[in-house]
């Protein structure tokens, strides 16, 4: 279930980020497990984690790898999606490399 406070404050993450010269996407490649701790500590009950570390969370095949992100009550959040997903692999981090992926093959 998406949670509102979550989401407001990783809009207010994003302005303070912002303001040190990263963008969304740039905090997602270089810098997500950082974004990620800061919400750990504002929401004890949620957790950040690596892709790798929890594949079942996953519903396709997307390769897990590489990325870390926020879960709170089976919601998952990232810099690009701070409204939410139902699964990780609906994160644009993720969709990225499916779409590179299929491109290759």
């Amino acid at each position: 279930m998406k949670n509102e406070k979550v989401t407001s404050f990783i809009h207010r993450l994003l302005v303070k980020w912002d303001k040190r010269g990263y963008s969304p996407f740039s905090i997602n490649v270089g810098n997500c497990d950082e974004f990620s701790y800061e919400l750990e500590l504002e929401f004890p009950d949620g957790y950040a984690i690596w892709g790798e570390d929890y594949p079942l969370l996953f519903k396709t095949d997307v390769d897990p790898e590489g990325h870390n992100f926020f879960v709170l009550d089976g919601t998952c959040y990232d810099s690009e999606c701070p409204e939410g997903v139902s699964s990780p692999d609906l994160l644009p981090y993720y969709q990225r490399a499916k779409k590179a992926l299929d491109y290759i093959h």
